[in-house]
């Protein structure tokens, strides 16, 4: 509870949250428009001792702005040791502009005297404080309050203190509200349902609907609807759907920036669905076995959409989820800072798939700095027919099952990029998975994936980390570290690859050998530069035809043996073998042709002789 009174002094429990607008006048009361770089500080100290400041909170001004809203948490207002009786501080209010310059807004004047901060103690005790006078709040409080008659003490500025408060429905204003001015009771138990949607229809442009960050627990039994709404705030609530399996979250539909921060979401289905809307910010949010955690609808844009620093933990269907059309995409996703995790005994691909991000037909998106362990289905992290610009960077991916850790399917423009892949589970799942359903007709002009500055650390018996399948223009993978990995490339197929500057630790390297996939198998128009391969390289005779076809590898450190026969158009050339390794050019099998081996050399071995092959 807090109240704002006539003669401007501020009753609030400890530990309670207080929200107010602060606008100025000049002299001849012009609205004071305060500028980007300006700040206001509000500050509370004890009585007749102004440099004893217990309470101090400065709000910077982003944009130019006549109204500067001012709020304190529970945590500011938990000020020194619990009380049992109530305590008198001073405070103020005061406009420091870019030149640091001060003016005080609200504060000590000989007129009016001090504006004081009384702190009541928490669970509303009326105590007498430790002064000649019992502290008694007024019982008749306005819901705005003029000041503009009182003299400031710079008299270059005055104030006009909006306060908001929470007396009840006439007493609310379009800009804070909390879900018991509509009846919700919080218990757990009780639906509250209608009552949070008669909040969320009540706020103009704006609004907040804030639950006070307590101790209450609010029960959905249906969808809170967000309908025609801009700048909405949805702040501190906790939901518990644990006796509820349907969809019982928000819907978001033709709206504008909609924020929800610092919300528990416990169980229940589609958690928050969007429709069409844009500047959606999840913000501090906790995810806790819920169905899908932040869901696009299909065939609908969302665009500007950013998640940042929630938790989720052991959801049973996709925490994000973007679904659009190809002639309808939506654009500018950043999912940044968030922490995913699933139960890894609960890893069965064939389940319903739980992935930390899906997207179908949608451009320009970031996924950064993100901890992603246990997801399952087709990829941890999914794109499908995605157009152009997606970033991965700077995460962390961790024992994951199904197609991979990340699968791109018909996508361009992807930047995979200083990651940490780990396999602790003994599965054997690629890390990457790149591919086309339809070699032919399905692939877009250019492929141009980007797989850069990772390192994976694989199981010793995981075979095709990156399992790269009829891709049709350039890939690059580079500057990467590769640990323990079984088979690094294993009967696969692949085109136009540029392999440069990577570390692989495995015990083969390429594995093209005839075997059971190799109607499947080759390498078409591939490079392999500056590379350190610790893993044995095959490429030998294919009985279905498929040879790889225009190979270059130079400047290579090998640390194993090297065999390489029926290819067509390879060269193979100022590459270093380890003392004892051998390179095996066969010029003689049929399918061979131009093959061309020179300027290698062994570790103390010297050269090896050059090689050549027949037209």
């Amino acid at each position: 509870m807090y109240k704002i009174n006539e003669d401007l002094s501020i009753y609030v429990t400890r530990g309670d949250t207080v929200l107010f607008d602060v606008k100025a006048n000049t002299d001849d009361g012009t609205p004071v428009t305060f500028m980007p770089g300006d700040l206001v500080r509000f500050k509370v100290y004890k009585k007749k001792k102004a440099d004893d400041v217990v309470l101090q909170k400065d709000f910077h001004i982003p944009t130019a702005t006549q109204k500067v809203q001012i709020y304190l948490s529970k945590e500011d207002t938990k000020i020194g040791e619990v009380i049992s009786k109530p305590v008198t501080y001073w405070y103020s209010v005061a406009l420091i502009n870019s030149d640091n310059e001060e003016q005080t807004i609200i504060g000590y004047d000989d007129e009016t005297g001090a504006k004081t901060f009384v702190l009541l103690p928490e669970g509303g005790d009326k105590q007498e404080e430790d002064t000649e006078q019992e502290v008694i709040p007024p019982e008749n409080v306005d819901n705005e309050i003029d000041i503009n008659s009182l003299r400031p003490i710079t008299n270059q500025a005055v104030a006009r203190l909006e306060a908001r408060l929470q007396a009840g429905i006439d007493a609310m204003t379009d800009k804070y509200v909390t879900p018991e001015f509509f009846g919700a009771i919080g218990d757990g138990e009780a639906d509250d349902t209608e009552a949070i949607q008669k909040a969320v229809d009540s706020l103009g442009e704006g609004g907040t609907l804030n639950f006070c960050a307590n101790e209450k627990r609010y029960k959905l039994t249906s969808r809170i609807s967000i309908t025609n709404k801009k700048r909405i705030k949805i702040v501190n609530g906790k939901f518990d759907n644990s006796d509820n399996t349907s969809d019982c979250g928000f819907v978001v539909n033709n709206s504008d920036n909609v924020t929800f921060e610092d919300c528990t979401f416990i169980k229940g289905q589609q958690i928050i669905l969007l429709y069409t809307c844009s500047n959606v910010f999840v913000n501090r949010c906790t995810f806790i076995e819920t169905g899908y955690g932040i869901i696009q609808q299909d065939g609908y844009v969302s665009n500007n959409v950013n998640i940042t620093n929630n938790r989720a933990f052991n959801l049973q269907n996709d925490f994000i989820e973007c679904n659009c059309e190809v002639n309808a995409p939506s654009e500018n996703w950043t999912i940044t800072g968030n922490i995913y995790k699933r139960d890894l005994t609960d890893l069965d691909p064939s389940a319903v798939e739980c992935r930390f991000f899906g997207a179908t037909d949608c451009s320009n998106i970031i996924i950064s700095n993100n901890i992603i362990e246990g997801a399952r289905g087709d990829g941890a992290i999914h794109f499908e027919d995605c157009g152009n610009n997606a970033i991965i960077a700077n995460n962390v991916i961790k024992n994951c099952n199904g197609y991979g850790y990340i699968v791109i399917f018909t996508s361009r423009r992807v930047l995979i990029e200083n990651n940490i892949f780990e396999n602790e589970t003994g599965l054997n799942v690629p890390f990457i998975f790149a591919t086309y359903s339809d070699l032919e007709t399905s692939r877009p002009d250019e492929t141009k994936i980007v797989i850069s500055g990772n390192t994976f650390n694989g199981n010793k018996t995981q075979n095709d980390p990156l399992h790269l399948y009829a891709l049709s223009d350039t890939i690059i993978v580079d500057n990467n570290v590769f640990n323990d990995i079984g088979v690094m490339f294993d009967n696969g197929q692949m085109k136009k690859m540029v392999f440069r500057n990577n570390v692989v630790h495995c015990a083969k390297f390429l594995n093209y050998d005839g075997g059971t996939n190799s109607s499947q198998a080759f390498i078409y128009d591939s490079v392999f530069s500056n590379n350190k391969i610790y893993g044995e390289v095959v490429i030998t005779y294919n009985s279905n035809g498929n040879t790889c076809k225009r190979l270059n590898f130079n400047n290579n450190e090998f640390l194993n043996n090297v065999s390489i026969d029926s290819v067509e158009d390879c060269i193979f050339h100022d590459n270093f073998f380890s003392e004892g390794k051998t390179l095996s050019f066969d010029t003689q099998v049929y399918y061979s042709k131009r093959m061309y081996a020179y300027n290698n050399f062994v570790v103390n071995g010297g050269r090896i002789a050059d090689a050549m092959s027949g037209t």
